[in-house]
């Protein structure tokens, strides 16, 4: 008989305070001057500190208000799970990375309506303005091949995945244009997962010759646009601070508490 085991779900987000404050400056104010290393007068908090900026037009990532499977505009099937909360990506756009070129089609950003939905965006001036960025670089592989073979072909073919990811990085800086020419956020947030609960899913060797290229590109474009860049990271990811500080130039991580965060204080709070 299998065994069974729950999945975790994310917590729900901290509710909004009820408690009106009079503020010396917005929060908005307060959280850029953290992020340009500027003494901030009280610690900003993300969770009421940001207004994410989803454009409706950028189908890089399942509609997470249906509760039904879906599509995004790479063809990438997401199952929806009741129990789980949420879409699964089910890996079906190619079987090996060598298919990728051929089976794997990107959107012609240049076509796409990305008015759609403006004018129903409305920005809160208090709030610092991030766009998401959608699904990660290498959890794009994974998601369009299954997990197996991604950590597979990222191992055994790493010029496949070289090139694989610098044209997924590449498209992401052709979107950082157009979400930047209308919606003007101050800071774009790339979410990928480098990392399992107890160890990275790679080496660093792996890591420089097939994901740290197109990263660089990436986030120098952010960062060469005048915004912030905020990177995410799950599980015990460690290893990548020195990239993550020194080559992508990270504004702020998002990282979880299984992290040594006095360590990374210590070492990179600087920075």
């Amino acid at each position: 008989m299998a065994k069974l085991f729950p999945i975790p779900v994310m917590p729900p987000r901290m509710p909004e305070p009820t408690v009106q404050r009079d503020y010396p400056i917005s929060p908005r104010e307060n959280f850029l001057r953290a992020l340009r290393h500027e003494k901030p007068l009280w610690m900003p908090n993300t969770s009421f500190g940001l207004q994410f900026v989803v454009p409706p037009a950028y189908k890089d990532a399942p509609d997470f208000t249906i509760k039904t499977d879906s599509y995004d505009w790479f063809g990438t099937l997401y199952k929806y799970e009741e129990s789980q909360g949420g879409p699964t990506p089910m890996g079906n756009v190619f079987e090996e990375i060598g298919e990728w070129r051929e089976k794997f089609i990107f959107p012609d950003l240049d076509k796409v309506d990305w008015t759609e939905g403006l004018d129903k965006y409305v920005k809160n001036p208090n709030r610092v303005q991030m766009a998401h960025l959608g699904n990660g670089t290498f959890e794009r592989l994974h998601m369009s091949e299954g997990f197996e073979n991604a950590l597979c072909d990222i191992l055994l073919e790493p010029e496949e995945c070289h090139d694989f990811f610098t044209a997924i990085d590449n498209y992401k800086i052709e979107a950082v244009k157009h979400i930047l020419k209308h919606y003007k956020p101050d800071m774009f947030g790339h979410y990928d997962d480098w990392s399992n609960a107890r160890a990275p899913f790679f080496s660093e060797e792996t890591f420089k010759n097939t994901l740290l290229d197109s990263a660089v590109a990436l986030a120098d474009a952010v960062k060469n646009a005048g915004c912030h860049y905020m990177i995410h990271c799950c599980g015990f990811m460690e290893a990548w601070l020195p990239y993550i500080v020194n080559d992508l130039r990270g504004d702020l991580l998002e990282i979880q508490s299984i992290n040594d965060i006095r360590m990374i204080l210590d070492v990179y709070g600087s920075k």
